[in-house]
């Protein structure tokens, strides 16, 4: 929106399509999550899309999540989340995606899956699926931290959080919050505007500042 009233909007492109294996032709519309990022379809491109003029022809589209950029004006970036055309779990997803409050992620493909006629001379092809796209799961370790006694106005000793992705997804980590009287200490963070890969684990270091005297 114009910051001024009766001003120009102003246009940001957050992404383009179509260099590398990031998708090509988003046909359908976004969702958006409660942290800001994006999700959507192309309906073709991606590590087993063949075909850019021809996306019926040839198989291939991708899942794919835009994250935020860490400070104003900043690059987004881009995850695929999955890309289709490998076996029989369908390629061309024309349409956009729903999600559940475990934030899963549930669409339709438009051809593929385990009935996918041969192609004929016009290009076009049967079967289709619906999919369901699992979310990320981080699990934290320690659940709980424990500072000890600390004097108010004072700053206890870091103390490391390991961060392990037990999903079925990479996750995408824009960056580490907490609220105060605790805050993200300065030592080593490998979580934060990191992927984390199935199975693999990032750290970071809290830091606890009482500004009262709790209870004796």
């Amino acid at each position: 929106p114009p910051s001024t009233s009766g001003g120009n909007c102003t246009e940001s492109i957050l992404w383009d399509f179509g260099k590398g294996k990031d998708g090509a032709h988003p046909l359908a519309g976004l969702i958006r999550d409660t942290s800001g990022s994006l999700y959507g379809t192309t309906g073709g491109g991606g590590t087993y899309g063949g075909g850019t003029t021809n996306i019926v022809a040839y198989p291939g589209g991708t899942v794919f999540e835009l994250t935020p950029a860490l400070s104003r004006g900043g690059k987004w970036t881009e995850s695929i989340l999955w890309d289709f055309g490998k076996g029989t779990d369908g390629f061309s997803p024309f349409a956009g995606l729903i999600m559940d409050t475990e934030s899963n992620l549930y669409g339709t493909t438009f051809l593929g899956g385990i009935y996918n006629a041969p192609a004929d001379p016009a290009g076009t092809r049967g079967g289709g699926t619906v999919f369901k796209i699992a979310s990320a799961v981080l699990a934290a370790s320690p659940a709980q931290l424990n500072f000890g006694n600390v004097v108010a106005a004072k700053t206890s000793k870091p103390k490391k959080v390991t961060l392990s992705n037990k999903g079925t997804l990479a996750a995408q980590i824009s960056n580490l919050t907490v609220t105060a009287p605790f805050t993200i200490a300065g030592g080593k963070n490998t979580c934060s505007g990191k992927t984390i890969a199935l199975k693999k684990t990032c750290a970071f270091y809290v830091e606890f500042a009482p500004t009262a005297v709790g209870p004796v």
